[in-house]
């Protein structure tokens, strides 16, 4: 999936549930990668495959400061980490939105309350806002028994 933000051609790996599993609109999962000069790339994820599985949309988005776009990209994010990165992030939901709402009609998504209370504090800090609509994963850590197992 590609999509545009402030300027910046972005990119970001989007992983489907089967049909058999869930149906659309799906719930969100956000997996950013790792860094800040890392980069989601095409292939197996296991992660993105436990949750697709589990009927999550799985979005892993290329931010500005990720690596394999040249330096001008990686240079995009200085000064500005959790700024502009997160502003690209947010955009590519909101892009993921748009094409639910072509396709629908409607921006409903399914809530998922469950990791509001992972989040950073200030409540109108905006990612906090927008989490009736997506989970981020890189905030979760899910128990056992969220994967079937356990109690």
């Amino acid at each position: 999936m590609s999509w545009e933000n402030e300027g910046l051609k972005l990119e970001g790996i989007v992983t489907l549930p089967r049909p058999e599993i869930a149906k659309a609109p799906y719930k969100t999962l956000v997996f950013p990668h790792g860094g800040p000069h890392s980069r989601s790339v095409r292939g197996f994820s296991f992660v993105a495959q436990v949750f697709a599985a589990r009927g999550y949309l799985v979005f892993e988005p290329n931010f500005r400061g990720s690596a394999g776009y040249g330096q001008a990209f990686i240079d995009a994010d200085r000064f500005d980490f959790g700024g502009g990165d997160m502003r690209d992030l947010l955009s590519g939901v909101d892009f993921l939105d748009a094409i639910e709402k072509d396709r629908r009609g409607s921006r409903h998504r399914h809530v998922d309350h469950a990791a509001q209370p992972l989040l950073a504090p200030a409540p109108q800090n905006e990612l906090c806002v927008r989490m009736d609509r997506l989970l981020v994963a890189h905030r979760l850590q899910p128990s056992p028994s969220a994967f079937g197992r356990g109690s």
